[in-house]
C-alpha cells in the first residue's frame, strides 16, 4: 500500500508515489468498502508486476504472497475500522501510512522534519473493546476476495505462479533430500 517491492530496492521506506496511487484509487470516497479496498489491493498488485516487468525483475505473486496481500489489507481495516464491514475512514489511513515531511526554520536552518505514522488517535479513531480474532481477519479476507471483481483473473495469476514455484521446488531442492531422484 505504501511501500516499493524487495526486488526493487527499499521495501521500508515510505514511498509517496505508491501511496498516492493506492490512495487515489478511492476516488471521491470518504471511507473504504469491501470493494473498493479489494480493487486498490488488487490495482497495487497489477502496478508491481508491471514494475518488475519494467526493471526486468522476477515478479513472484503465488499463493503465499496472495493470502499475505489479502491478510495485511484486511488487518487494516479490522484494526482501524470494523472488522465486520471492511470501513474506515480514508483520513485514518492516510495518517497511519503517510509520513508528514515539515519544513521550518530551527536555530537559523532550513530543516526537514520527517513525522512518524501513528494511529488517528487525534482524528477520532479508538481502538475497539474485543480483540481481534483470526476468524475476524478470515471473514476480512473473504470480504475482500468475494468483492474483487478480478478474481478470476488473480486466480490464474496465482495457479500458475503456484505451479511455477513448485516446478521450481521439485526440479531444485528436493533432489537434495530425496535418494530416489
Amino acid at each position: 500500500m505504501s511501500r516499493n517491492d524487495a526486488a526493487l530496492g527499499d521495501n521500508h521506506t515510505f514511498d509517496p508515489t505508491i501511496f498516492n496511487t493506492f490512495i487515489n484509487s478511492f476516488g471521491d470516497a470518504t471511507e473504504t468498502s469491501f470493494a473498493s479496498a479489494s480493487a486498490a489491493r488488487y490495482s497495487r498488485v497489477v502496478a508491481a508486476r508491471y514494475e518488475h516487468e519494467l526493471e526486468n525483475k522476477g515478479f513472484m505473486y503465488a499463493l503465499k504472497q496472495y493470502v499475505l496481500s489479502y491478510g495485511e489489507t484486511g488487518l487494516v481495516l479490522a484494526v482501524l475500522g470494523d472488522p465486520k464491514e471492511g470501513k474506515v475512514p480514508l483520513e485514518y489511513l492516510k495518517v497511519l501510512f503517510r509520513k508528514q515531511f515539515l519544513t521550518c526554520f530551527e536555530d537559523s536552518r532550513l530543516t526537514t522534519i520527517i513525522g512518524e505514522e501513528r494511529l488517528p488517535y487525534n482524528e477520532g479513531w479508538r481502538p475497539i473493546d474485543t480483540a481481534i480474532k483470526q476468524s475476524d481477519i478470515n471473514h476480512m479476507i473473504f470480504g475482500l476476495i468475494e468483492a474483487n471483481e478480478h478474481k478470476e483473473t488473480e486466480a490464474v495469476d496465482i495457479s500458475v505462479a503456484t505451479m511455477f514455484a513448485l516446478r521450481t521446488v521439485v526440479r531444485n531442492i528436493l533432489p537434495s533430500y530425496c535418494s530416489i531422484m
